[in-house]
């Protein structure tokens, strides 16, 4: 054949798609003719179709040479430059090819590609337009045309090439979501709703993540949060590294309160895309709201630095310097923000929220007009401004701009709050309580709701309600930060062998109040600290001596000083009550509980003594922190005319602060004596002035700390001052006996009060008042039979009602079998009837019988689709037939149809968590606590989600509340035993396991968790019995498989325990791939390429991948899927291997696996185990830098710790050790410690050093977490690592490095030996549980190699 036949060959196999046979024909017509330029153009053109795009431009350049005039070689140069992201080369070469062939089409068309990269829109939409002039139906130059002309604003001629697009694509969904998003921009929100719907009927830019991504743009737009959100995680799952997806998806969930989630939004877009301005606003703004600000200050630059003239980055700058406390620094930034954007209306409504903030009423004022001027349809402004008001006591004018914003924007929750305060203040509790409950259905976390309502119900005497609502007090802005100890929080459950911390907080007024309760808890633990301000110290340790009392362990910034706390749980003061004061009968009637010093008390009652026989009375009449906002609750000592002129009163000066000339102008104009003594700091000395109250008659103050302090030492205190909620619905306050209070009637001044209290004072005869209140309780149920009339009025028959009727009936009294008889003959009379239907699954379910139950729930909703029984009760048996994810769909639908259904929100919860969506279904849990706080199965299933996060003490507090109202929950006491389980109370969780199996002892899920508990305890026989008797129930339930085979690993029958190891993907302790190749099975891999992917963790992968070198001598051609910071010493483990990072959906291999399964195929007994070479090696020139940074230290042995994971799970809890716990061996002499801990452990290196004295070396600049490499070189200077069950672990065994673990009590990976077989260089010591005794043994193992080396 000749050079041209080659060619010819060569170009009709190319057309054909056989690149694999068309590729050797371009090649051999180039051995021939190196410069036979159209066989470089066209091999150039297929590496590209490879996607091997640098060998395509060097063959096209080269045929570019050759042939410089010829316009399809500059075309196709221009597409492989672009791919490449050379788009001033790509941009040039179109240019190019067009003065070679101006009307080349393809050239029009990808310059407009290249132009629209470079954001120069106009310049695209022209040839875009110039290509679809001259090929009329090529469709996506219409589509892109519409898409630049949209981007230039001209909306309006892009409808027309949108109109083109959809006629030319007429099965695609583009034309019509670029359509919507033209329309939105238009603001003809109907039509735009219309192209949206056509797009999503059409459905064809499913697969298409650039169609997804502006459907998802398009809704967010138009304000469907949740519908945008869905669309942008689709497109994400498609294109994972879409950065413009990423931080839209980021703003949805943000918007609708998913503060984390988005914030893991807008982090991977910045990975992504680092100069991502936008997304790096984004993410401080989350972080400025999760009170990071130094954090979110940061990001706002970032994000400046990247985009110098980023208004938005600038106003947002100054809501984090704002939110940090530093106001003058954020009005600079305001003031940039402005001059970039003067019509950008959140940055005057900012600055006017500061100008509030100090008072500057006027000029915040202007700020919040200008605001609402520019934004006239923003609810947010006007929102600001009935703040404003508010602040001014305008409380009307306040209530008017919360009705404005609201009108604009009913779903509001923020304005309902706000709106629900200004009625309060206007004396209207029953409609301020229905605002409180609006904005909290819109916003189920909006602390200030829950406080202020929590407060309403408290002044109305309702604790029950009251006492949680005020548990949201920190979280509410108005009472300042709550502190964060090192502990768990102690929320009423039993103390028995816990050290409980108690503090104060907010004011001193505030500490005096609560400190009432303490002295309560003093026998409940084993120690009490009650840390408060340090003035009080001296008193409260007089008057609780059975409590250890001390100062604030706080620094100077506000942060917990105490590194290892010296207590096990903490509380604040305030949330006390919750658990100590249900009732108002739970109130003593003690006088007092604070002890003055008797000694200044004798010395204070000579000197008032001088004053003679007149009646001695102490006043105080302001708060040091005065507002205009709070002053109002105050009287000046002008207002005190009616008592100053009383005879026969000695006034003595109890306020504090700068007060003195004050006191000269009143005693000039009452011409009296204010008594002082300049001895004596009344700010700060809080002994001094509770020994000259105790010599008081009286003391008479507003709402402040003097008050406080005199009524907690039984001086009889007339309060002043409007009704609030520290009275808990009472005439008095109930925390004071000794106190009397006097208010203004209504319609009256506060000054009204000093009349009052003149009168009563010549008289000093106090009233009695009795405090009485009353408890609601409420229950509820989740679904139960019930009728449903049919769809489109059609009747039911009287035979087909009465039957059903009558199979209710028999439901209801537990005659199942007979009920499903008549349930059946009710369908047969009336098929159409959905309630029949519904109401039969319900029976089906209750028998166990869950796939007719599912078939029968289907048929009801088939018949009425808008039926909220009948898709609660499908929802329900679906989660039941083991499909949550369907379940939590139903379940969605239902609580849109009735947002105001507990029920609803608590079947969504439940079929979130069994789904494994925690954060998800704490929030439903959350709305379903709002509409009903007593519902039992809400608290369960919330016990299940915290428990699920981590967060065991609350887990266990809920369970303990729902087990208050349901005491025979076989569910309840089972994720009761869980979540005590995650905080290592065992006797405690296996307890309530044993209660849940009582009560439940066929409950398959009660079962499995009682047989997990036994088995994470390391009683594995019991722990077997439960779960064989769960699998004979249950025969394929997945948890129980994989409970049976830890069990059977850990006994040594691998072949059983590897079989049940497959369920692991099931039940969610593994993640699952999908892939379009076959699932290797064990077949013969001769001539075959095999994918093996990393799963679960660092260590797990580690320790699979030692099974690795056999499969690829078996195998020979072999990739490997592994976390990205092992690929380079799995590289250097496998040589001839190709090893990466994951890839989403490989297809260059034949088959794969996960690793554990070859595990299980090649470890099949322990004698397949071989005691090899170690798996790993260090980089040499890595671990020489490490070898030498090493010899630097001390001499004698070198050793890595590593004492706890960073991850904590229940089934890890208990299983590490603490810092504070190594003493015996970080004393060992002549061993040199290396920290190998891989999280942030300043404070516990710090603390070792502090207690024991040693050093742990630490290596700022080697990054311990993510640069592997190092750390393996690091441990391969080391002589021994000392670990917990951890990565650290088995990365220095693989790497041949003696390790010691101190090993778990469930440690499976032993299988059924007191070696690990995977690492030779591993032994297991003591258990983990106990880890004093182990320690100190490994503490005397150490001594003695210590001994002997030399």
């Amino acid at each position: 054949m000749s050079v041209s036949d080659w060619f010819a060959e060569a170009l009709r196999h190319h057309q054909a798609g056989a690149l694999d046979a068309a590729e050797p024909l371009y090649r051999r017509v180039l051995d021939a003719e190196p410069r036979h330029a159209d066989a470089l153009h066209l091999l150039g053109v297929l590496n590209h179709q490879r996607n091997n795009n640098s060998q395509a431009i060097d063959l096209i350049d080269r045929a570019v040479e050759l042939a410089p005039d010829v316009a399809d070689y500059r075309a196709n140069q221009g597409i492989v430059l672009q791919r490449l992201g050379r788009l001033k080369d790509a941009e040039a070469a179109q240019r190019h090819a067009l003065e070679c062939d101006p009307t080349h089409v393809g050239a029009h068309f990808n310059l407009g590609l290249v132009l629209a990269a470079l954001d120069r829109l106009a310049e695209a939409a022209a040839h875009y337009a110039e290509a679809a002039r001259l090929s009329p139906d090529l469709a996506d130059a219409h589509l892109n045309l519409g898409a630049a002309l949209q981007g230039t604003g001209r909306a309006e001629e892009a409808l027309a090439a949108h109109a083109r697009a959809a006629d030319l694509l007429p099965g695609d969904p583009r034309p019509w979501t670029n359509r919507a998003v033209s329309l939105q921009q238009l603001g003809r929100k109907s039509e735009a709703a219309d192209a949206l719907h056509r797009a999503a009927t059409l459905g064809g830019g499913i697969a298409d993540p650039t169609a997804l991504s502006a459907l998802a743009a398009a809704l967010h737009s138009a304000g469907r949060m949740e519908d945008a959100a869905e669309r942008y995680a689709d497109a994400l799952r498609l294109n994972p590294r879409d950065a413009f997806s990423l931080n839209g998806l980021g703003l949805c969930l943000k918007a609708l309160g998913q503060l984390d989630d988005a914030a893991a939004c807008f982090d991977a877009a910045t990975a992504i895309q680092p100069d991502h301005a936008d997304a790096l606003d984004n993410l401080g703004s989350i972080r400025n709201a999760q009170g990071r600000h130094a954090e979110a200050e940061t990001l706002h630059r970032d994000a400046i630095r990247h985009r110098p003239d980023f208004a938005g980055a600038w106003n947002n700058l100054g809501n984090a310097r704002h939110a940090a406390g530093r106001t003058s620094d954020a009005w600079r930034a305001w003031h940039v923000a402005m001059t970039l954007d003067p019509t950008l209306p959140e940055t005057h409504t900012n600055l006017g929220n500061a100008l509030r903030g100090a008072e500057r009423f006027a000029e915040a004022g202007k700020s919040q007009r200008r605001a609402i001027r520019l934004a006239p349809l923003e609810a947010p402004a006007r929102n600001n401004l009935g703040h404003l008001r508010q602040g001014r006591h305008d409380h009307g004018g306040a209530a008017d701009c919360y009705r404005s914003a609201l009108a604009l924007e009913p779903a509001y929750g923020e304005a309902w709050s706000n709106l629900g305060l200004a009625r309060q203040r206007l004396g209207d509790g029953t409609g301020a309580e229905r605002c409180y409950d609006r904005a909290l259905t819109l916003r189920p976390d909006l602390s200030l709701s829950h406080f202020n309502k929590g407060l309403l119900r408290l002044e109305a005497g309702d604790l029950d309600h009251g006492w949680p609502g005020y548990a949201w007090r920190f979280g509410s802005g108005q009472v300042g930060q709550g502190r964060q100890p090192r502990a768990q929080a102690w929320r009423g459950e039993d103390l028995t062998g816990r050290r409980l911390m108690i503090w104060g907080e907010q004011g001193v007024g505030d500490t005096i109040l609560f400190s009432a309760l303490c002295p309560e808890l003093a026998g409940r633990a084993v120690s009490t600290i009650l840390e408060v301000d340090r003035r009080l110290v001296p008193l409260f340790a007089r008057s609780f001596p059975t409590l250890r009392v001390r100062a604030d362990a706080l620094d100077a910034q506000g942060r917990e000083a105490m590194a290892i706390p010296d207590y096990d749980r903490h509380v604040p003061m305030g949330s006390l009550p919750r658990v100590l004061r249900r009732r108002l009968a739970d109130f003593p009637p003690r006088s007092s509980w604070l002890v003055p010093d008797a000694g200044l008390v004798e010395r204070w009652r000579e000197r008032l003594a001088a004053l003679g026989r007149d009646l001695r009375i102490g006043i105080g009449w302001r708060s040091q922190m005065m507002t205009a906002e709070r002053s109002v609750a105050y009287l000046p000592l002008d207002a005190w005319a009616p008592l100053f002129a009383l005879p026969g009163v000695q006034w003595v000066v109890l306020q504090y602060g700068e007060v003195e000339e004050e006191v000269r102008q009143a005693e000039q104009r009452f011409c009296i004596q204010l008594h002082r003594w300049d001895d004596l700091d009344r700010k700060d000395d809080f002994d001094g002035v509770a020994a000259l109250i105790a010599g008081l008659d009286l003391v008479i103050s507003p709402a402040m700390s003097v008050g406080e302090l005199a009524g907690a030492l039984g001086t009889p205190v007339w309060r002043f001052g409007t009704r609030d909620w520290t009275q808990l619905g009472a005439g008095v306050r109930p925390w004071y006996p000794s106190m009397r209070l006097f208010q203004p009637r209504p319609g009256e001044p506060l000054s009204a009060t000093m009349a009052d209290m003149a009168c009563a004072l010549k008289s000093l005869r106090p009233a009695a008042e009795n405090p009485t209140t009353s408890r609601l309780s409420t229950a509820s149920r989740y679904a139960t039979p019930s009728p449903s009339p049919l769809p489109g009025g059609e009747r039911v028959s009287a035979e087909g009602e009465r039957l059903a009727a009558q199979a209710v009936a028999l439901h209801r009294q537990g005659r199942l079998p007979d009920a499903e008889a008549l349930h059946r003959k009710a369908v047969a009379a009336s098929p159409t009837h959905p309630a029949a239907w519904t109401n039969g699954g319900l029976t089906l379910l209750r028998l166990g019988r869950v796939e007719a139950a599912i078939q029968w729930q289907r048929r009801a909703v088939s018949l009425n689709p808008t039926f909220p029984e009948a898709l609660s009760n499908l929802g329900v048996a679906l989660q039941a037939g083991g499909f949550p994810a369907e379940a939590a769909t139903l379940h969605r639908r239902v609580v849109r149809l009735r947002p105001l259904l507990a029920e609803g929100w608590g079947n969504l919860a439940a079929a979130l968590l069994a789904a494994r969506r925690f954060a998800e279904a704490e929030t439903a849990c959350i709305r379903a606590a709002v509409l009903a706080p007593s519902l039992a199965g809400m608290l369960i299933t919330a016990g299940g989600a915290s428990k699920g996060q981590g967060r065991f003490a609350e887990a266990v507090r809920q369970c303990r509340r729902a087990l208050r109202i349901a005491p025979a929950s076989a569910k309840g006491w089972s994720n009761l035993g869980m979540a005590l389980a995650g905080l290592g109370l065992w006797n405690d969780a296996l307890h309530a396991h044993r209660r849940a199996t009582a009560l439940a002892p066929d409950l398959p899920e009660v079962l499995v968790n009682h047989g997990h508990g036994l088995l994470m305890r390391g009683e594995r026989r019991p722990a077997r019995d439960w779960t064989e008797r769960c699998l004979r129930l249950t025969p394929g339930r997945a948890d129980a498989r994989m409970n049976r085979a830890l069990l059977r690993l850990a006994a040594g029958d691998l072949t059983g325990g590897w079989d049940d190891y497959a369920h692991r993907f099931a039940t969610g302790d593994a993640a699952p791939r999908r892939f379009t190749i076959p699932e290797w099975r064990g077949e013969p891999l001769a001539g075959r390429r095999i994918l093996v992917w990393g799963e679960q963790g660092l260590g797990d992968e580690i320790m699979f991948g030692t099974a690795l070198p056999d499969l690829l001598r078996r195998s020979g051609r072999l990739i490997v899927e592994c976390d990205p910071r092992l690929t380079g010493l799995f590289a250097r483990a496998l040589p001839g291997a190709e090893v990466r990072a994951p890839m989403a959906d490989p297809r260059d291999a034949d088959c794969h696996a996960p690793m554990g399964n070859i595990a299980a195929r090649l470890r099949p007994a322990l004698r397949h185990f071989p005691s090899t070479a170690p798996l790993f090696t260090a980089d040499p020139r890595l671990a020489a830098e490490w070898r030498s940074r090493l010899e630097a230290l001390a001499p004698g042995l070198r050793v890595g710790i590593c004492w706890r994971s960073s991850r904590m799970t229940a089934d890890r809890a208990g299983t590490y050790s603490r810092i504070d716990q190594w003493g015996p061996v970080l004393a060992v002499p002549g061993v040199t410690f290396v920290s190998l801990q891989y999280d942030g452990h300043e404070a516990e290196r710090e603390d070792a050093l502090h207690c024991f004295g040693t050093v742990l070396h630490h290596w700022p600049d080697l990054d311990q977490r993510r640069d592997l490499e190092g750390v393996a070189a690091l441990i391969s200077g080391l002589d021994l690592v000392i670990s917990a069950p951890t990565a650290v672990g088995e990365l220095a065994a693989a790497l041949g490095i003696p390790v010691w673990r101190i090993a778990g009590a469930g440690d499976w990976s032993a299988l059924g030996t007191a070696v690990r077989p995977w690492f030779p260089s591993m032994a297991l010591t003591g258990h983990a549980g106990d880890h004093g005794v182990t320690l100190g043994a490994v503490a005397q193992r150490l001594q003695r190699l210590a001994d002997v080396l030399p």
